[in-house]
């Protein structure tokens, strides 16, 4: 704690962090701020856009943005639980507008003091949020008074115009039909306010484990009440209320925005947005949906025979479509362009790791992917391959979804996860590279074998092509799996820790031949941690911290304030920041 605070007051001091005049916790509440203020404060939101406040984990730069803050707006009733001890950290003494202080919280039947911290639902609530910010607002900031308060009179009547919109919206739906259901009880203040009712999964925060009972309970609600649609949320994985709406024969009604709001330029935006359309959503799908029956599912199983018939022709296709595909080569379509994520989210036993990561790598270059331990950096490069199962999002390289072009990316991955007790030779290891070009069952041919040894040869390996790979040294070993990359012949190559255990020369070699693929056209990212040697070996940089917090060229993003930005917390890093400052 003492070296985190001293860095702290190091960034303070000199000025390495941009003072905030307004620190929301969550985007809907700077959205909020910013009806009040327009354009006469700086407002920003703690949470990045669509991280959920109920799950959130704080990184240690968190508490350096809000010692940098003037005033920090929080919703209250227990959202921001991870709040208190973040302004602990940061020195205390902070002024906080609790937004939520005048709306009549809906109380937890099964906990004592516990609250339903959603008020923001109800569009009239968020009126008394936006009034209780200017209150505080204004204590703070007197001068700006009358402009506080004329804005809020023109929130006021966007507020009330968009309640009666809802209300006209509201009755095009059957009152049989009005019925919420969602992953988590986020809409009980709107459902109170429209006369809807609400049934979800995890209650009131997603920081909870699915019971058994409450799906049965669900899905026997759903039978029940002949619900025509369910819907998903913005912050929450989809996969448990698409296979509830697959068992029981219904439709996803869409995807409703409630913890946080949509992205840049999209109608759930912004607050106003973001509650019209998910009003939009809510009455479309349960007005429009087909609601499930007994009767139509009785009639498919009295009567089997055209369902047995469609199996069989299901199989024969099936093993017809088999053989086709292993006489045909693999498909790859022709590509060019850069590397996408948009909105890619990843957690880990429901604690987030990445959270809506959007990057764009160009092709023709060589980035360095930096990062403190546990920023996220190996999670990235593997949710990008489909490794590991990400919440949401998507990854495509010239508009194509990475999974057509695998065959044409390229990964090595950490020496720790790799079995080097395995009984495989060099060669045997450096030939894997050659399997995504070949169809099903076809065997490795000369020209494999010779572009295999080709490869060796490159990273001065020849002669070992017999060995195990259990005899090599470490340095040795590493350059077996990157020749192994090299001989795939990939167009985009991901590296994680590649220098880890090689010596000053063969790690000039491959920093070498790596910025030689670069120069052919390939895109290359490597997870790196030497910070001396990003001026040298890197075209770009991308710093994360389980969020983005820069990626472009070196001489842009590689400062000493966005390494301290992103490594806040890390107590050596101030040293590598001064010396960078002193190049």
């Amino acid at each position: 704690m003492r070296v985190f605070c001293c860095l702290l007051f190091f960034l303070l001091t000199f000025g390495r962090l941009e003072a905030q005049e307004v620190l929301a916790t969550t985007t809907f509440l700077a959205d909020l701020t910013k009806q009040v203020t327009g354009d006469e404060l700086k407002v920003v939101s703690l949470l990045p856009s669509g991280a959920d406040p109920h799950i959130y984990e704080a990184v240690p730069a968190d508490a350096a943005r809000i010692a940098a803050a003037k005033v920090i707006v929080r919703n209250g009733l227990n959202l921001e639980g991870w709040l208190d001890k973040l302004v602990q950290a940061a020195g205390g003494n902070k002024p906080i507008i609790t937004a939520s202080d005048r709306v009549l919280p809906i109380r937890s039947a099964e906990h004592e003091d516990s609250y339903d911290p959603h008020a923001w639902m109800d569009p009239l609530n968020g009126l008394q949020y936006a009034e209780v910010i200017a209150d505080g607002l204004i204590r703070l900031y007197p001068d700006k008074k009358e402009v506080f308060q004329r804005n809020l009179q023109v929130f006021r009547e966007q507020i009330l115009q968009l309640d009666q919109r809802i209300q006209v919206l509201v009755k095009e739906v059957p009152k049989e039909r009005r019925i919420i259901i969602t992953s988590h009880d986020a809409f009980r203040y709107f459902a109170n306010r429209y006369g809807f009712k609400v049934q979800s999964i995890l209650g009131t925060t997603t920081d909870a484990d699915v019971q058994l009972s409450d799906m049965k309970q669900l899905r026997a609600l759903i039978r029940q009440l002949k619900v025509p649609a369910i819907f998903i949320e913005s912050t929450i994985n989809p996969k448990l209320m698409q296979q509830v709406a697959k068992d029981e024969g219904i439709v996803i009604g869409g995807k409703l925005y409630a913890d946080a709001l949509g992205p840049a330029g999209s109608p759930q935006a912004t607050y106003l947005g973001m509650i019209e359309a998910d009003a939009l959503v809510i009455t479309g799908g349960l007005s429009k949906g087909s609601p499930n029956t007994s009767e139509s599912k009785s009639v498919k199983e009295e009567n089997p025979t055209p369902f047995l018939i469609g199996i069989g022709i299901f199989f024969l296709a099936a093993f017809g479509f088999v053989a086709w595909k292993m006489k045909m080569p693999p498909a790859v379509p022709s590509f060019s362009g850069q590397l996408s994520v948009q909105g890619l989210r990843v957690a880990y036993e429901r604690r987030p790791v990445l959270q809506n990561f959007n990057l764009e790598i160009k092709p023709g270059l060589v980035y360095g992917l930096l990062g403190p331990n546990g920023s996220g950096k190996s999670t990235l490069l593997k949710s990008m391959l489909g490794l590991i199962p990400v919440q949401s999002g998507s990854v495509s390289i010239g508009g194509y979804p990475i999974q057509q072009l695998r065959p044409m990316v390229a990964y090595v991955p950490q020496r720790e996860e790799i079995d080097w007790d395995f009984p495989a030779t060099v060669l045997d290891v450096v030939l894997m590279g050659r399997y995504p070009h070949k169809r099903v069952f076809q065997p490795l041919n000369q020209e494999d074998q010779a572009i295999a040894l080709s490869t060796l040869e490159r990273l001065g390996l020849k002669g070992l092509e017999h060995r195990s790979i259990s005899a090599l040294s470490g340095g040795q070993q590493q350059r077996v799996f990157i020749a192994r990359a090299l001989c795939q012949q990939a167009k985009v190559y991901l590296f994680d820790e590649p220098f880890v255990g090689v010596d000053a020369t063969t790690e000039e070699r491959i920093i070498r031949i790596i910025k030689e693929m670069a120069a052919e056209g390939n895109t290359v990212v490597i997870v790196h941690h030497d910070l001396s040697k990003v001026p040298e070996y890197f075209d770009e940089v991308i710093l994360i911290n389980r969020r983005l917090v820069a990626c472009g060229p070196v001489s842009e993003v590689f400062t000493p304030e966005m390494i301290q930005r992103t490594f806040s917390g890390v107590p050596d890093i101030m040293a590598s920041a001064e010396e960078i400052q002193k190049k």
